[in-house]
């Protein structure tokens, strides 16, 4: 059974406004870090920019790939919200050909477009969720118990809707379940 996410950093667009170099080294840890994590896990990972898309293979690898991504990023600083659940991404690359200019040489451009409605719909619930964590659907709880036996893995969190964030109707504080963290050092407080 596969899984995805969609998964994005949090403050790059501060990030930005602070310098170009700050920006820019932001996104380098970024994809750095997914490159090596992903290199470890059995998944297939569509980054852009600060954001991307994950089709994970096991359950067991989901927790591995968003713990190992979480610790890295966290050591240079860096956090994101990411939302986890079962399905397939259907993703498709287009191939954009491209003409030659008296300046350059032709080169092709690629074009990705994820076509599955649990893709669509994942990135919408990841579209809403704010904070730092990564939300795990009922199904990625249901199959990790089913598979560990265990409830350590994961906790309890919440939060609260980013749709509501800017409206002055009651706010909804939606529960989910987050990966727990192995251990908490003093250094990861610090982080």
């Amino acid at each position: 059974m596969a899984y995805i996410a969609f998964f994005d950093m949090i403050g790059t667009r501060s990030t930005a406004m602070i310098s170009g170099e700050e920006y820019t080294s932001a996104i380098d840890d970024f994809n750095r870090i997914l490159k090596q994590v992903a290199e470890s896990c059995s998944c297939t990972v569509y980054g852009y920019s600060d954001n991307a898309y994950a089709e994970i293979n096991t359950v067991e690898d989901v927790f591995k790939f968003f713990c190992t991504l979480r610790d890295q990023l966290m050591e240079n600083h860096r956090y994101f919200t990411a939302v986890v659940d079962r399905g397939t991404l259907n993703a498709e690359m287009m191939t954009i050909k491209g003409s030659a200019t008296s300046y350059r040489k032709s080169q092709d451009s690629f074009s990705m477009k994820f076509v599955s409605p649990q893709a669509i719909d994942i990135y919408l619930k990841q579209c809403d969720f704010t904070g730092i964590g990564i939300s795990l659907s009922q199904n990625v709880i249901h199959d990790m118990i089913k598979k560990q036996k265990t409830q350590k893995l994961f906790c309890q969190s919440i939060y609260q809707k980013k749709s509501e964030l800017t409206s002055n109707q009651n706010l909804t504080i939606v529960p989910i379940f987050d990966i727990a963290y192995s251990d908490v050092s003093i250094e990861k407080i610090e982080y």
